[in-house]
C-alpha cells in the first residue's frame, strides 16, 4: 500500500511538472532523432509543446506539435506541422466526446472511440508528447483502455494496459522507476518515476526503438 501522503500528492489530475524535458530516440542503438518537450500548466488546462526532429532514409524529418489537456487529461486539441527536406503538410486533431476529426493535408477522417476503449490519446510518429503524458493519464483514468491516434498517418490504433508483466529493467533506469506495459498493434513499455509521473523511457522491443530521457 502507498503511504497516505504519497496517494494524496497523486490526485486524479496529477501530471508530470512544468517544465522542458528532452529526449533521444535510438534505433539498434544508433540515433534515429531527438526532441524537446516543455510542459506548462494554467488551470484547468495543461499545454505540451514539442519540437523534434527525426532522421530517415529521405532525409530529416522536423515536427512541431501542441497538445492541449482538460484538468482530467483529456485531449482537447492538438495541433502539428511536419517539413521534410522542401515538403511540409499541417495536422490537427478536434475531438468531440466519443469522436475525433483528423485533419492532414487537406484530408478529413473521424475516428470514434472502439470496443472497450475510454479515452483518446496521441502517439503521433517521432513524437513524445503523447507518450510523456500516458502514464499520469492512466492514473487518472484508472488504466482504462484508449484509443490512440496518429496524426501524421490518419490512423488510429487499440492500446491496454498489461498488468503484471514482468519486464527486464533497462541498465539506465533507476531502480525506484516503475513499468507500465501496453498491448496493440505495436507493444511497448514506459518506464517513469512514480513521484513525479516523468518519463525516463519507452521501449518499442519489436522495433527495437528506444526513447531515453536525456539528464
Amino acid at each position: 500500500m502507498l503511504p497516505l501522503i504519497f496517494t494524496l500528492a497523486l490526485d486524479a489530475t496529477a501530471a508530470p511538472p512544468a517544465g522542458t524535458y528532452r529526449y533521444d530516440a535510438l534505433i539498434n542503438g544508433k540515433s534515429a532523432g531527438s526532441t524537446t518537450v516543455t510542459v506548462s500548466s494554467a488551470p484547468p488546462l495543461t499545454k505540451v509543446v514539442e519540437v523534434a526532429v527525426s532522421h530517415t532514409a529521405n532525409g530529416d524529418t522536423h515536427t512541431n506539435a501542441t497538445l492541449l489537456l482538460n484538468a482530467a487529461l483529456v485531449p482537447l486539441s492538438y495541433i502539428s506541422t511536419y517539413k521534410q527536406l522542401q515538403d511540409s503538410m499541417a495536422g490537427t486533431v478536434a475531438f468531440n466526446g466519443r469522436s475525433a476529426d483528423i485533419t492532414s493535408g487537406g484530408v478529413n477522417k473521424t475516428f470514434q472511440l472502439g470496443g472497450t476503449s475510454k479515452q483518446f490519446v496521441i502517439m503521433d510518429t517521432a513524437t513524445m508528447s503523447g507518450l510523456l503524458m500516458l502514464p499520469a493519464q492512466m492514473h487518472a483514468w484508472h488504466d482504462a483502455d484508449t484509443t490512440a491516434l496518429v496524426p501524421a498517418l490518419m490512423s488510429e490504433a487499440f492500446l491496454n494496459v498489461l498488468h503484471d508483466v514482468a519486464v527486464q529493467r533497462p541498465p539506465s533506469i533507476s531502480a525506484t522507476d516503475v513499468s507500465l506495459s501496453f498491448q496493440g498493434e505495436a507493444p511497448f513499455v514506459e518506464w517513469y518515476d512514480p513521484a513525479t509521473l516523468i518519463v525516463d523511457e519507452v521501449d518499442f522491443v519489436g522495433q527495437n526503438l528506444r526513447i531515453i530521457r536525456r539528464r
